[in-house]
């Protein structure tokens, strides 16, 4: 026996022992037409459906069983190798061995059959509402005898009818065990298994009419070696159970219109590898996929996929249950995730369509595509990725179904990360407790308990009623929902709430001062400003605040505003829409500015220190001629002077352009114009090894636009520089202070701010390292791999203007990369080509907070940096003389969003 134990994480304890696995249910009806074949059978009516024995396999304990090696039995089941001897069908009363296998692994799954009210009564342990399914094969073929195995079948015969057929594929290329043309087949058990060579298919169906209550399909170690292939004809199973196998060997390759009861369909050893890959149309009552390991999907949908049900778990290692790049209709799904492993990953190519679905853990669906569902029920802590729509003409729902035993308030029960949450009018909003639920959870009065949190996306809510039904409880808790969270919390006094805030306070002031009292009218009036921007409560609490305090800004607007806020908006949706613009335009963080010009400044340096390779190289060595000499005139006592340059003078003339990404909220550019002065010198710092000390002065004329403003900015940097080379490895480093000084321009006459300046200065360190190892090619040529690593630290003092207070902030750039460059030379030139990539784990992620004079309520934005950037450059040397060259630089920099920044510079350098 061997055997081992891979864990997956992704299978919580909690929904297995529901009793979850139902892999075979039964569906709708399909056209007479397809029993045209079986109605020359003898059939029996059977209303037994075939189930994953989730505690035989062990997923309750969160592992999953691999076998190495396993046996087919005469009768088509699949022997594990244990003592006792296991089976797939345990009650299946053959044993007699066909062939041992013993490449690749298989997961163990035990299946039994049950009645349909024992099937009814693990889909109530779901939420789920298990219709009764019109089976698309209610019928059994019977009457069968014999077996069929590769070399016992006749393939003239166009008619081949058996209880078991088992088809293995061979060694050699293209060796199926079976390849069938046009013919009729009937059986009872199919068992398909890959073999070992390049397209080694176990079962080949081309235009052949296949018929089986049952078939196991595995797929091999060859390269693309399926278990069956159904590449035409048609195929009619009641239940079919597909495993993936190695190398692009699938369990089932489904190309042609396909009927099936049920499919169980587990992912392979490989990425590439999967259970059931559909080109082409299937139907069935219901469909199970279990992920595989390295990414290797239960089911690669490429075509189109209809069933009653579909229930998917994330696999071991990163396995997806479904990659979905074609078009799945579903009645009910089931989504089962966890932290590393996706559910269902929708392709941005993708379309889901699910009246029902249920979510349970994390990673449950990723969506890059289109996914549509009119009831999305939240049975455990889960996420999502990517958007999801609530899609009916007629009421759709959302309901979060409590079934957790400790309710975590650090986490959300729902979680969605860059995606909207899109509710329609018709959409009802519902929490369900039982007793229990509120005993194990241990509710507590006067803390936050998140329903809903979004990242980097919104909560788009349409409802024509916003209100959020608890039921279980007759307490009702308080609920605020904004853009990105639904949160509810119990208030243990009915005067004090715990989601009032100061801006909520001070409007509800405003408002009660107007005349408006009604609690129920000052909300409904706060809750409509946020639906004219996420930032509308504070941009008026920041203006009432102010002009409390001795300010006078548009204060006859705002009261009429809110006085007649909930029949006319207009007047106060204009002022408060032109505000947020203009804050938002005069926000945008200095230190980007700042940040930027860093750049520039390290790739002085870079530059720096790459021509140094070539000047040791390059430059005559006449220490060299005169050691010839000596030795030539065997001269005594001749004196060799040490004449190698090292001492170095430079100047470089450049400039740089930054242009944010079209996509930006804030589209706007910076370009600057440089001049930098540096001196270096070199010295040995043992055999083999040197090190250069150095230090730079770098001023820059920058000049900001966006849209129609303009701005310009004086940059000065200072920076002490090394480079230490030993042997064939090189590390740089380089330390600078930057000092920005500038002032910009505020206005918006359309609401009465009339052009009014403040400071904006920043002052920024900065350090950044690089490790170069040297490869050499030959004399004129080499590579070098290379790993860097940034840090930057970034102040912006407090400024204000005529009507705003631009608060003070520290920022944080870190940044890891690596990357390499290539190396070449001829007699008086030097080139080098070098490719880097970056991935930047603290970044600037927000505006520079601005408020109204006197107000301590600010208002910022979000930025949404790109992290990830890529680099490509090139510098050359030219020597003019023996101690003077000219040296040249271009450098592209562009992000993942389409960021930016382009650098060049043209300097002499000087050698003595």
């Amino acid at each position: 026996m061997i055997a081992k134990v891979n864990k997956i994480g992704f299978l919580k304890g909690f929904f297995v022992n529901l009793g979850l696995f139902f892999a075979f249910l039964e569906g709708f009806e399909i056209p007479e037409e397809n029993f045209k074949y079986l109605e020359k059978r003898n059939l029996e009516s059977n209303n037994m459906f075939d189930v994953i024995d989730i505690e035989k396999i062990g997923l309750n304990t969160s592992s999953f069983l691999m076998m190495s090696s396993f046996d087919v039995s005469v009768g088509g089941n699949i022997l594990y190798k244990d003592v006792p001897v296991s089976k797939m069908y345990p009650n299946d009363i053959d044993e007699a061995l066909v062939k041992n296998f013993s490449f690749g692994e298989i997961p163990k799954v035990y299946l039994q059959s049950i009645d349909k009210d024992s099937l009814r009564q693990l889909f109530k342990k779901f939420d789920v509402n298990m219709a009764d399914f019109t089976p698309l094969f209610s019928q059994k073929i019977v009457g069968l005898s014999g077996e069929c195995g590769n070399s016992l079948c006749n393939l003239a015969e166009k008619k081949i009818e058996k209880e078991t057929i088992i088809a293995v594929g061979g060694e050699a290329e293209r060796g199926s065990g079976i390849l069938y043309y046009d013919g009729i087949v009937n059986a009872n058990n199919i068992v398909a298994i890959g073999g070992k060579g390049k397209y080694a298919d176990g079962f080949e169906n081309v235009n052949g009419f296949i018929s089986a209550n049952r078939l196991i399909a595995i797929g091999g170690e060859g390269g693309d070696a399926d278990g069956f292939y159904n590449e035409s004809g048609e195929v009619n199973i009641r239940n079919i159970v597909a495993i993936g196998g190695k190398n692009g060997g699938n369990g089932f390759k489904n190309r042609q219109i396909l009927n099936v009861n049920s499919i169980s369909a587990i992912g392979g050893l490989q990425e590439s590898s999967f259970g059931l890959d559909n080109f082409s149309s299937i139907k069935t009552n219901l469909l199970v996929a279990i992920g595989g390991e390295y990414r290797s999907p239960g089911v690669y949908n490429q075509k189109k996929i209809q069933a009653d049900m579909i229930v998917s778990f994330g696999g071991n290692k990163k396995g997806r249950g479904i990659l979905n790049v074609g078009k799945i209709d579903t009645n009910t799904l089931v989504l089962i995730g966890d932290k590393t492993s996706i559910a269902f990953h929708n392709h941005k190519v993708g379309t889901l369509n699910a009246e029902n679905i249920y979510l349970y853990g994390s990673n449950a669906l990723y969506n890059d595509g289109i996914v549509k569902t009119s009831n999305l029920i939240v049975n455990d802590f889960s996420s999502i990725r990517g958007d999801l729509e609530t899609t009916n003409p007629l009421a759709t729902s959302i309901i979060f179904n409590i079934v957790n035993k400790k309710w975590d308030t650090s986490k959300a029960y729902l979680s969605i990360k860059d995606g909207n949450l899109t509710l329609q009018q018709n959409t009802s909003v519902s929490v369900v407790f039982s007793d229990d639920k509120i005993l194990e959870n241990n509710l507590s009065y006067d803390k936050i308990y998140k329903l809903l949190e979004i990242k980097n996306g919104q909560f788009i809510d349409k409802r024509s009623n916003k209100q959020i039904e608890f039921e279980g409880l007759d307490l009702k808790p308080v609920v605020k929902i904004n853009n990105s969270n639904i949160l509810f919390s119990f208030n243990k006094s009915i005067n004090h709430n715990i989601f009032d805030t100061q801006e909520s306070n001070l409007i509800n002031k405003k408002l009660s001062s107007l005349g408006i009292h009604s609690i129920e009218q000052q909300e409904k009036i706060i809750q409509k400003l946020s639906s004219i921007s996420p930032n509308a409560s504070k941009i008026l609490t920041s203006i009432i605040q102010s002009n409390a305090r001795g300010g006078d800004f548009q204060q006859v607007a705002i009261d009429e505003g809110l006085k007649k806020f909930d029949s006319d908006s207009a007047l106060l949706k204009d002022l408060i829409t032109q505000t947020d613009k203009t804050l938002e335009q005069n926000s945008v963080a200095i230190s980007i500015f700042s940040q930027k010009n860093i750049e520039y400044v390290n790739r002085q340096v870079s530059d720096r220190i790459n021509m140094l390779s070539f000047e040791k190289i390059l430059q005559p060595s006449l220490s060299e001629l005169s050691r010839k000499y000596a030795l030539a005139s065997n001269t005594e006592g001749f004196f060799i002077p040490d004449l190698e340059n090292k001492n170095s003078a430079w100047i470089n003339i450049g400039g740089s352009y930054y242009q944010n990404a079209s996509a930006s909220s804030i589209a706007s550019s910076i370009s600057s114009l440089n001049v930098t002065l540096g001196y270096d010198r070199r010295m040995e710092a043992g055999k083999d090894s040197d090190i250069v000390l150095g230090a730079l002065f770098n001023y820059a004329k920058s000049f900001y636009a966006q849209r129609q403003e303009k701005e310009t900015f004086d940059t000065y940097a200072l920076g002490i520089y090394s480079d230490y080379a030993f042997g064939d490895n090189e590390i740089q480093a380089i330390i600078s202070g930057t000092w920005l000084v500038g002032s910009n321009k505020v206005s918006n006459e359309k609401i009465g701010i009339n052009p009014q300046y403040f400071s904006n200065n920043n002052t920024a360190f900065n350090t950044n390292i690089f490790y170069k190892y040297k490869i050499a090619l030959n004399e004129k040529h080499s590579i070098k791999p290379l790993v860097l690593g940034n840090y930057s630290l970034l102040y912006t003092p407090l400024s204000s203007s005529e009507n705003f207070t631009f608060k003070d902030s520290l920022d944080f750039v870190f940044a890891l990369g690596a990357g390499g460059e290539y190396v070449f030379q001829t007699s008086k030139t030097g080139h080098i080509v070098q490719f880097s990539g970056r991935y930047h784990f603290q970044e600037i992620d927000k505006t520079r907070a601005i408020a109204f004079k006197s107000s301590d309520v600010f208002i910022n934005y979000d930025l949404n940096p790109s992290r990830t950037w890529l680099r490509l450059s090139y510098n050359a040397k030219f020597y003019l003389l023996s101690a003077l060259s000219i040296d040249i630089s271009l450098i592209g920099d562009m992000s993942l969003k389409y960021d930016f920044l382009g650098m060049g510079n043209v300097g002499l350098n000087y050698t003595w």
